[in-house]
């Protein structure tokens, strides 16, 4: 892990409730396109969102197996920074466009045979923002809720570098600080952690996460 500040992104937002709770976070992001998500966010409202969150956060759209012409869209009739693929980035896609890609990667839980080797050459040779990393083998690709296995990820991170790894998978403020420890990623994703309820974020847990973040930091500089 580098010197700077992690990244915290604040994912699956649907309001300006859930905007204004990730208030010092780096990122935040809205799923267009995974379906039977409890977090998906219709095009016309993450516009808005979007167009609120410019000056404060990085955004991000979430896609699941898009087409070239599907992440162009999120980039210019939603108005992210940058596109979230799940699945293998589509063809078509020009070198600067796939520096606005965030690569997800899954990680298969303990005892769930090795990594994805189409996964992982996915990454090479390109400059991606950051890699993300969630878990694999859920019903839905992401946001599950189930912790990442961190030995695995870490493997993957000590493997790459130089690689910017965003750390997604089952984090909470409760253990988003081991979780820093153990994999050393360039920043983490939260999404079902800070909830009250499916797709409904809870401001106090979202807070509390930024501060664990904050806080594990703080402790490596003292």
């Amino acid at each position: 892990m580098s010197s700077r500040p992690l990244a915290i992104k604040v994912c699956g937002l649907k309001s300006v409730h859930d905007l204004e709770a990730a208030e010092g976070a780096d990122l935040v992001g809205f799923v267009l396109d995974v379906p039977g998500s409890p977090r998906t966010c219709p095009p016309d409202v993450a516009r808005d969102l979007v167009h609120r969150a410019q000056d404060d956060f990085r955004t991000v759209a979430v896609l699941v197996g898009p087409t070239a012409e599907e992440v162009r869209s999120a980039w210019d009739e939603v108005g992210v920074d940058l596109v979230q693929i799940h699945g293998s980035p589509p063809q078509g896609l020009s070198r600067d466009e796939l520096r606005r890609v965030l690569p997800s990667i899954p990680i298969p839980p303990p005892g769930k045979g090795g990594m994805d080797r189409i996964s992982l050459a996915r990454i090479r040779g390109q400059q991606f923002p950051y890699v993300h990393l969630d878990t694999a083998g859920g019903r839905l690709p992401g946001g599950t809720g189930r912790v990442l296995d961190w030995d695995r990820a870490r493997a993957l991170v000590r493997s790459a570098p130089r690689r910017p790894f965003l750390l997604a998978g089952g984090l909470t403020p409760e253990n988003v600080g081991e979780a820093i420890a153990r994999v050393r990623p360039a920043g983490v994703d939260v999404a079902s952690g800070v909830e009250r309820a499916p797709g409904v974020k809870d401001r106090r847990k979202v807070q509390r996460f930024i501060r664990a973040v904050r806080r594990w930091e703080e402790e490596q500089d003292a």
